[in-house]
């Protein structure tokens, strides 16, 4: 055997291997790891509607603006753009009671939408 042949046969190996692996990664799921950020999918314009209806009373909800009507509520932008909550910071936040602010229960059909809604606002001009 002489050292083309060899080459070949090392290069042939070397690219079956990688083929298995590939296919092991692809079949396993491991090829596209889903990040927890890219979980939460919503309407924006559908958070916006409720954003509007319900969170609006306490909180400035559009973007730029800078100061709420209830002044311990967070305006929404701040939320994404000073302080950068992730969408599951976000969810924790809906979820749980604060003693500032009254127990408003966001359903979980409209939580995601909610969330698109706020996340949106980070790439809107401040």
């Amino acid at each position: 055997m002489n050292a083309k042949t060899l080459g070949l046969t090392t290069a042939r190996s070397f690219a079956q291997v990688a083929a298995i692996a590939l296919s092991g990664l692809v079949i396993s799921g491991a090829a596209a790891p889903v990040r927890a950020e890219d979980a939460i999918q919503g309407s924006a314009d559908a958070g916006h509607s409720y954003a509007n209806a319900v969170c609006s009373k306490c909180h400035a909800i559009e973007a730029g603006q800078k100061s709420s009507p209830e002044i311990k509520a967070p305006p929404f932008s701040t939320m994404v753009t000073n302080v950068k909550l992730t969408s599951q910071d976000i969810e924790g936040w809906l979820t749980s009671s604060h003693k500032e602010m009254p127990d408003v229960a966001v359903p979980a059909d409209k939580r995601a939408d909610l969330i698109a809604y706020i996340k949106s606002l980070a790439l809107k001009p401040q």
